[in-house]
C-alpha cells in the first residue's frame, strides 16, 4: 500500500505502446508533475523504440526526479514491449529508492463473441 502522507515519494507510470514509450511522473494524489516520451525528439517510426531513445527519455525523467528532491519512487508499468526489461534495469541503476514495482497491463480474456459466419 502506498503511504499517502509522504511528500518525498512520487509515482512513475511507464506506458509501452506498439510505436511509442511514455513516461509520466505524478505525485501521490495523481497530479502530473512531469512527462516525456520517446517521440518528443523528432524521432519517427521504429527508431523511437531503440535503446538509445529509451535511455535519453529516462535521463530526462531522472533529472526531474533529482530536481524535485524525490526520495522514494513507486513504478507502474502498462502494456507490452521488448524494452520493458531494459527500463527496469535503468530504474534499478538509479539512486532513488524504489518502494514498489507493479505491472498493470490489461490482459484480454478472449473478448466478445464473434458474429455467426455467413454461409453461401
Amino acid at each position: 500500500m502506498i503511504n499517502f502522507n509522504c511528500s518525498k515519494s512520487l509515482i512513475l507510470k511507464v506506458y509501452f505502446t506498439s510505436t511509442n514509450l511514455l513516461f509520466t511522473l505524478t505525485n501521490i494524489r495523481g497530479k502530473v508533475v512531469a512527462w516525456t516520451s520517446t517521440g518528443t525528439w523528432k524521432v519517427r517510426g521504429a527508431k523511437k523504440l531503440t535503446s538509445v531513445t529509451v535511455e535519453t527519455a529516462f535521463k530526462k525523467i531522472s533529472k526531474e526526479l533529482n530536481r524535485l528532491n524525490c526520495k522514494f519512487l513507486h513504478v507502474e508499468l502498462f502494456g507490452f514491449n521488448k524494452n520493458k526489461k531494459a527500463v527496469t534495469r535503468l530504474l534499478k541503476g538509479n539512486l532513488i529508492a524504489i518502494k514498489s514495482i507493479s505491472d498493470k497491463t490489461a490482459h484480454p480474456h478472449n473478448g466478445c463473441r464473434q458474429k455467426k459466419l455467413r454461409r453461401i
